[in-house]
Protein backbone atom coordinates (compact mmCIF):
# COMPACT_ATOMS: atom_id res chain seq x y z
CA UNK A 1 0.00 0.00 0.00
CA UNK A 2 1.11 3.65 -0.93
CA UNK A 3 1.76 6.26 1.62
CA UNK A 4 -1.25 8.85 1.78
CA UNK A 5 -0.88 12.04 -0.50
CA UNK A 6 0.25 14.45 1.70
CA UNK A 7 -0.52 18.50 1.59
CA UNK A 8 3.27 19.31 0.51
CA UNK A 9 2.63 16.90 -2.52
CA UNK A 10 -0.67 18.84 -3.58
CA UNK A 11 2.20 21.09 -5.55
CA UNK A 12 3.53 18.38 -7.45
CA UNK A 13 0.41 17.50 -8.95
CA UNK A 14 -0.95 17.77 -12.60
CA UNK A 15 -4.20 19.07 -12.79
CA UNK A 16 -4.94 15.83 -14.73
CA UNK A 17 -3.68 14.01 -11.97
CA UNK A 18 -6.12 15.47 -9.89
CA UNK A 19 -9.14 14.96 -12.16
CA UNK A 20 -8.29 11.38 -11.72
CA UNK A 21 -8.44 11.61 -7.82
CA UNK A 22 -12.01 13.23 -8.26
CA UNK A 23 -13.15 10.62 -10.74
CA UNK A 24 -12.54 8.22 -7.86
CA UNK A 25 -15.43 9.49 -6.05
CA UNK A 26 -17.31 8.35 -9.01
CA UNK A 27 -16.62 4.75 -8.21
CA UNK A 28 -18.76 1.99 -7.71
CA UNK A 29 -16.33 0.41 -5.40
CA UNK A 30 -16.49 1.80 -1.51
CA UNK A 31 -12.69 1.78 -0.94
CA UNK A 32 -11.56 3.68 -4.00
CA UNK A 33 -13.67 6.57 -2.75
CA UNK A 34 -12.24 6.07 0.54
CA UNK A 35 -8.58 6.37 -1.04
CA UNK A 36 -9.87 9.66 -2.89
CA UNK A 37 -11.73 10.87 0.28
CA UNK A 38 -7.93 10.21 2.02
CA UNK A 39 -6.18 12.21 -0.25
CA UNK A 40 -8.33 14.55 -1.09
CA UNK A 41 -7.78 15.69 2.65
CA UNK A 42 -4.58 16.42 2.34
CA UNK A 43 -4.30 17.76 -1.39
CA UNK A 44 -8.37 18.81 -2.08
CA UNK A 45 -9.17 22.13 -3.11
CA UNK A 46 -11.99 24.55 -4.16
CA UNK A 47 -12.68 22.35 -7.75
CA UNK A 48 -13.31 19.62 -5.78
CA UNK A 49 -15.81 20.63 -2.94
CA UNK A 50 -19.06 20.25 -5.64
CA UNK A 51 -18.04 16.33 -6.35
CA UNK A 52 -17.63 16.07 -2.16
CA UNK A 53 -20.52 17.74 -1.72
CA UNK A 54 -22.67 15.30 -4.10
CA UNK A 55 -20.94 12.40 -2.34
CA UNK A 56 -22.05 14.06 1.25
CA UNK A 57 -25.71 14.43 0.16
CA UNK A 58 -26.27 10.54 -0.86
CA UNK A 59 -26.16 11.45 -4.77
CA UNK A 60 -23.15 8.82 -5.47
CA UNK A 61 -22.96 5.64 -6.90
CA UNK A 62 -22.70 4.02 -3.86
CA UNK A 63 -25.54 6.36 -2.53
CA UNK A 64 -26.71 3.68 0.14
CA UNK A 65 -23.69 3.54 2.50
CA UNK A 66 -24.36 6.37 4.80
CA UNK A 67 -20.28 5.84 6.31
CA UNK A 68 -19.13 7.73 3.27
CA UNK A 69 -21.40 10.02 2.92
CA UNK A 70 -20.11 11.04 6.52
CA UNK A 71 -16.28 10.39 5.88
CA UNK A 72 -17.08 13.07 2.69
CA UNK A 73 -18.55 15.34 5.48
CA UNK A 74 -15.40 15.73 7.35
CA UNK A 75 -13.38 15.84 4.19
CA UNK A 76 -15.41 19.25 3.31
CA UNK A 77 -14.77 20.48 6.72
CA UNK A 78 -10.94 19.84 6.86
CA UNK A 79 -10.70 21.34 3.15
CA UNK A 80 -12.42 24.41 4.18
CA UNK A 81 -10.38 24.68 7.59
CA UNK A 82 -7.06 24.29 5.58
CA UNK A 83 -8.34 27.01 2.56
CA UNK A 84 -9.88 29.41 5.04
CA UNK A 85 -6.20 28.99 6.53
CA UNK A 86 -4.67 29.62 3.55
CA UNK A 87 -6.48 33.05 2.76
CA UNK A 88 -5.61 34.38 6.19
CA UNK A 89 -2.00 33.99 5.85
CA UNK A 90 -2.41 35.55 2.41
CA UNK A 91 -3.45 39.26 3.87
CA UNK A 92 -1.52 41.76 3.86
CA UNK A 93 -2.15 43.73 7.45
CA UNK A 94 -1.89 47.41 7.16
CA UNK A 95 -1.74 49.31 10.16
CA UNK A 96 -5.28 50.61 11.79
CA UNK A 97 -4.29 54.21 11.79
CA UNK A 98 -2.18 56.38 9.80
CA UNK A 99 1.07 58.09 11.59
CA UNK A 100 1.12 61.82 12.78
CA UNK A 101 4.32 62.17 10.50
CA UNK A 102 2.76 64.84 7.89
CA UNK A 103 2.23 63.01 3.94
CA UNK A 104 5.57 65.56 2.39
CA UNK A 105 8.02 65.14 5.83
CA UNK A 106 10.58 63.42 5.36
CA UNK A 107 12.41 60.86 7.55
CA UNK A 108 16.01 60.93 9.32
CA UNK A 109 18.13 58.03 10.20
CA UNK A 110 18.35 57.22 13.81
CA UNK A 111 22.19 56.99 13.84
CA UNK A 112 24.51 59.61 12.59
CA UNK A 113 25.56 59.12 8.75
CA UNK A 114 29.69 57.30 8.64
CA UNK A 115 32.21 59.87 7.75
CA UNK A 116 34.93 59.55 5.35
CA UNK A 117 37.28 57.50 7.02
CA UNK A 118 34.38 54.66 7.68
CA UNK A 119 33.23 54.88 3.87
CA UNK A 120 36.90 54.55 2.63
CA UNK A 121 37.34 51.33 4.79
CA UNK A 122 34.01 50.17 3.79
CA UNK A 123 34.75 50.49 0.23
CA UNK A 124 38.86 48.97 0.35
CA UNK A 125 39.14 46.12 -1.80
CA UNK A 126 39.98 43.01 -0.63
CA UNK A 127 43.10 41.08 -0.51
CA UNK A 128 43.98 37.74 -0.51
CA UNK A 129 45.77 36.31 2.65
CA UNK A 130 48.83 35.50 0.51
CA UNK A 131 48.93 38.77 -0.90
CA UNK A 132 51.62 41.50 0.69
CA UNK A 133 50.61 45.00 1.59
CA UNK A 134 51.99 47.89 -0.70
Amino acid sequence: MRPPLLEEDSDFLSPSQRTVVRDLLHSSQPNAIRGALLALTNIGGNADLPALRRLASGRSTVADDPLLAREAQETIARIEERLALQTQTAILLRAASQPDSGAGQLLRPTIPAPNKTETEQLLRAGRSPNEAEP
